[in-house]
């Protein structure tokens, strides 16, 4: 009796959607943008001070790298109808998990869901419009991650509600890419002091590396590294420079 009653089940579910089949592969960890980022505490040529104790020079160099994941949200609160009695309300900051591709004659959805749906599956189009047709998927125990398209149109207001992907943003340091920053220590009666920090690929508020740099008093021009830098005047308070060159692009 039990095994009529599946058959039974089938059938009505296949008369209703057609036939089914898995969901297609999305590839939901995809770079969609990638920029290089340049931060400098100064402007070439620029003259400017900085107080013993405080950051002379600061820069910042690493890209900034933009992933999509496998989550969606709707850019307005809105409301399913599944045209029925049945109606379910979502705000714009609802998660909804992208569970693959999906056909319906030769053309390509997102299929998602949420779990107030639990085997209704929303079709996004490109756009990110709703399409009016979902995919149910069948029971776990009749054919376990198998769907159908169901031949019944179902309504989502305002239709004017689009789904966007959720994306991830990443600071990443490459081969070549260095942060650090000049501090001014002070002077004493023969040199002035700066000290150098380098911070990590990780963690660009701890320091890796530091060396203490001590110049003449009246050297008009230091360079270290890739900075040239001038020196206007010096004393127990302050520094006054401007950076001439950094080879920074």
């Amino acid at each position: 009796m039990k095994f009529v009653k599946i058959i039974g089940v089938l059938f009505i579910i296949f008369l209703l959607s057609g036939c089914s089949k898995r969901l297609g592969y999305i590839d939901t960890n995809k770079i969609t943008k990638q920029e290089h980022i340049v931060l400098k505490s100064y402007e070439l040529n620029k003259k400017q001070s900085s107080y013993v104790g405080s950051s002379m020079i600061k820069v910042n160099d690493y890209n900034k790298i933009i992933r999509s994941t496998d989550k969606m949200k709707p850019t307005k609160d809105f409301i399913f109808n599944t045209n029925g009695s049945t109606k379910y309300s979502f705000t714009k900051d609802d998660l909804f998990s992208i569970k693959g591709l999906w056909e319906i004659n030769g053309a390509k959805y997102t299929a998602v869901n949420h779990d107030k749906l639990r085997s209704i599956h929303l079709l996004i189009r490109d756009d990110g419009s709703i399409h009016y047709k979902v995919a149910n998927m069948i029971p776990s125990s009749i054919s376990t991650g198998e769907a159908v398209t169901m031949i019944y149109d179902f309504e989502h207001l305002p239709n004017t509600v689009r789904m966007i992907t959720v994306k991830n943003t990443e600071n990443k340091i490459i081969k070549g890419q260095i942060n650090y920053e000049l501090i001014y220590t002070g002077k004493n009666k023969d040199s002035f002091m700066l000290t150098y920090r380098e911070y990590t690929n990780d963690d660009l508020a701890r320091p890796s590396f530091f060396q203490n740099l001590t110049y003449d008093k009246n050297m008009d021009k230091i360079r270290f590294r890739n900075l040239l830098i001038k020196i206007y005047s010096i004393d127990n308070e302050k520094i006054v420079f401007a950076v001439l060159n950094d080879k920074l692009k």
